[in-house]
């Protein structure tokens, strides 16, 4: 039996709060074997979705966001997930 098993990581252990600026350490996640980043969004001000979205996929990250947010960072993180079509926590 196999398992589809993808490991992530946080920004968190870098800086904070993420930025836009922030996705320059998504070749270093990758390189470093993970295969999704978690996107922890304290300030939604600081963040351009497209900007992300793209930085993603030039380094094939999948998000990882979480669900308990105000109203801005849920529509945010709604922004940079519709593309990539993976899930809230």
């Amino acid at each position: 039996m196999s398992l589809n098993v993808s490991l992530g990581i946080s920004t968190w252990l870098w800086t904070s709060p993420f930025s836009t600026e922030t996705t320059v350490l998504f070749p270093k996640i990758k390189n470093t074997g993970y295969d999704a980043v978690e996107i922890p969004v304290e300030e939604p001000s600081l963040i351009d979705a497209e900007k992300v979205k793209e930085a993603l996929a030039q380094n094939g990250l999948k998000p990882i966001m979480g669900r308990k947010l105000k109203y801005s960072t849920v529509h945010l993180l709604w922004q940079v997930n519709r593309v990539t079509n993976d899930h809230f926590y």
